[in-house]
């Protein structure tokens, strides 16, 4: 038995599939589940298909800051440039102004590349709570929010 939890090979797909063709029972997603939300492209579109509301974001990877210069045009700032793969806050941007935009763009990807060994970005329009809301993950039932700073996934 070998359980997944958290962390770099509890989020690969290939990863689990070979633990369970070795006959190990694998604790955690099931490659398919990892492989279908472990791409955050991919989930938000599996979400939107089930009726999940989500806010405005790109219809999939953005290649090059050209093509994402086209949901600017249509939403405005501020928006999030995120990692369609990995997590914790890395190959993720909020950007609030044209200026600082291309800059931006090509720091996430860079960074994405860097920590996940993937490049892709998506974009997301920024909601005004973000960086504001109190966590509600790390509450305890009964007990009033404590503050505890932005989360980092």
């Amino acid at each position: 038995m070998l359980i997944g939890r958290y962390g770099f090979l509890s989020e690969n797909a290939e990863f689990a599939k070979k633990v369970e063709d070795a006959g190990i029972a694998f604790i955690g997603p099931r490659p398919e589940t990892i492989d279908a939300l472990g791409d955050k492209t991919k989930a938000r579109t599996l979400a939107i298909k089930t009726g999940v509301p989500v806010v405005p974001g790109t219809e999939g990877p953005v290649a090059s800051f050209d093509l994402a210069d086209a949901f600017i045009k249509e939403y405005g700032f501020p928006v999030i440039i995120k990692a369609a793969f990995g997590g914790g806050g890395r190959g993720m941007r909020v950007v609030r102004d044209q200026e600082s935009f291309k800059e931006n763009f090509e720091r996430a990807v860079s960074e994405a590349k860097s920590a996940f060994g993937d490049g892709t970005v998506f974009i997301e329009r920024e909601s005004y709570q973000i960086g504001r809301d109190k966590r509600a993950d790390d509450r305890i039932p009964g007990s009033p929010p404590t503050y505890r700073g932005p989360a980092s996934c």
